[in-house]
């Protein structure tokens, strides 16, 4: 579960998301991150990889975290 201090609204994630959460929060890349959920998770490349668009979409969209562009 993920709370938005701002809103105090609250978000619940699957085993997946929550994982993905994990992992972002203590500071791995995207990339890291897709390789290890691929590693602990029976899912596909393709499957993962819209499943964490979803997710960051999201979560952008609800201001819980914000991309970095590189450059």
């Amino acid at each position: 579960m993920l709370v938005h201090l701002g809103t105090n609204r609250i978000y619940s994630l699957n085993p997946t998301g929550a994982r993905f959460w994990e992992l972002l929060v203590a500071g791995h890349a995207r990339s890291e991150i897709a390789k290890q959920l691929l590693h602990e998770f029976d899912v596909s490349a393709e499957q993962l990889e819209e499943e964490i668009e979803a997710l960051l979409a999201s979560l952008v969209s609800e201001r819980l975290v914000t991309i970095e562009q590189p450059g």
